[in-house]
């Protein structure tokens, strides 16, 4: 019965009892009073009764569209819902539970949910059921009808009656064999990502071992390890510099050549000739404070920087020292051999600006201290510039009247006097060691 049919029919009974309420009113007796106050009661429960059914079909229809609602939700939700009694036998079930298990929703029905379980992991979902007092997550692995097991994230939460009795399990089912193969992807490409890491830090560590090794042998002797001429020039350059700001701060320039290392290269070899050369840089790094420095020009040749000196008496006793610990005998492949060097000496007191001029002087004084004998040294002065100079001036002379047969040569007790045709002051005089070889046989035939 609808409510418009029950107010009808209440309706129609007040009608009668007002017409039997009409004849009797002119016969009015306590009976009839009764009746009527009965009725009057009876109109005002019904009245009551219907406002109660009317709310009654309000609450039932919003009832209806929130299950409705529900149901949608429930049907068309992306991931599986399923609904169990507590031993797990499936009750309802969604269309997207339907489809990750590959059957259809009605036949889910009645069906045990631990048979789309995979075996290995039954045992969690026993224990799952087992457990009703919270909310449980877990990945097992779902088997579906049709197709290839796949894991699965796994929710669920008990449900109880208004008694709080367990009457049966919600269950949310999502697929994460996408999730995982993402996860798998992310972990392989980590593990990928490192091994490039560590290759690109081990090709960085390789540039970086290139880069210091060329810089090394840019700015190193190749034979011995000491410091080249480049290197040598930057510090000397560093030391110059230093010393316009600081004019008490002196240093010494140390140009070094080894005597009768050519009769032992030749004699012995090359290959003994570089192991002295090697016993020769070792020995100088050893009479040599961490803050000096010694560079193999080449050849023979090296070069020392003392820094910070107080004097040149403290030049003197490092000179003295190389002297003695290259004079120490060196024993190659069986023979006893052993060399000194000439030592030139140029002091920071001259007050050059450019490094090159105290390169310059060491190697005059070195020239001069070889005119002196075996393990000498000589400290440069300004004399021996200018005997330089001079001496240059004469090569050249000698050169240009040897190639235009304008000299003659005149000699007196061992000095020897050139007459050039072309020049002012045609005559000079010199001894004829100081004659270069190049020009001694043209002043030998001129004689």
């Amino acid at each position: 019965m609808d409510v418009d049919n029950f107010g009808q029919q209440i309706e129609e009974l007040r009608s009668r009892v007002r017409k039997i309420w009409q004849r009797t009113a002119t016969q009015p007796n306590s009976q009839q009073e009764l009746i009527i106050e009965a009725f009057d009661e009876l109109q005002m429960a019904v009245e009551e009764l219907l406002a109660a059914s009317e709310e009654l079909e309000v609450t039932r229809a919003g009832a209806e569209r929130e299950r409705q609602r529900y149901q949608e939700l429930f049907d068309f939700a992306p991931d599986g819902y399923l609904v169990t009694n507590t031993v797990g036998k499936i009750l309802e079930a969604n269309h997207a539970a339907a489809i990750m298990l590959s059957m259809r929703q009605k036949y889910l029905i009645g069906k045990p949910l631990i048979v789309f379980i995979a075996q290995q992991d039954r045992q969690i979902f026993s224990s799952l059921i087992n457990n009703s007092q919270q909310i449980q997550d877990c990945v097992i692995e779902l088997k579906p009808r049709l197709g290839i097991p796949f894991p699965a994230s796994i929710r669920a939460s008990p449900v109880y009656d208004s008694q709080e009795k367990l009457i049966g399990w919600r269950w949310l089912l999502r697929n994460i064999s996408e999730a995982k193969q993402a996860q798998e992807q992310v972990a392989i490409r980590t593990v990928e990502l490192a091994k490039a890491n560590q290759q690109l830090l081990s090709e960085i560590t390789e540039h970086k071992r290139a880069k210091s090794q060329l810089l090394h042998l840019a700015f190193h002797d190749v034979l011995t390890g000491l410091p080249n001429r480049a290197l040598f020039m930057n510090r000397l350059e560093d030391a110059v510099n230093y010393s316009k700001r600081h004019p008490d701060y002196l240093f010494a320039v140390l140009f070094l050549d080894l005597d009768r290392f050519k009769v032992i290269n030749d004699s012995l070899g090359h290959t003994f000739g570089d192991q002295l050369l090697l016993t020769v840089a070792q020995r100088l790094q050893e009479c040599l404070r961490s803050t000096d420095i010694a560079a193999r020009l080449g050849g023979d040749e090296f070069i020392i920087l003392l820094v910070g000196i107080r004097d040149v008496l403290e030049v003197v006793g490092v000179v003295e020292r190389i002297q003695k610990n290259l004079a120490l005998p060196v024993v190659l492949d069986g023979h006893e051999v052993s060399t000194t060097a000439s030592i030139g000496i140029a002091l920071s007191t001259t007050g050059y600006k450019q490094p090159e001029d105290y390169l310059r002087d060491a190697d005059i004084a070195m020239y001069r201290a070889k005119t002196q004998g075996r393990a000498c040294y000589e400290i440069f002065n300004t004399d021996m510039h200018i005997q330089a100079m001079a001496h240059l001036e004469l090569v050249n002379e000698l050169r240009r009247a040897i190639e235009l047969q304008e000299f003659r040569v005149y000699s007196a007790s061992g000095y020897y006097a050139i007459q050039f045709f072309s020049l002012p002051s045609p005559i000079k005089a010199f001894r004829f060691g100081d004659v270069p070889h190049s020009c001694r046989k043209c002043c030998i035939i001129n004689r």
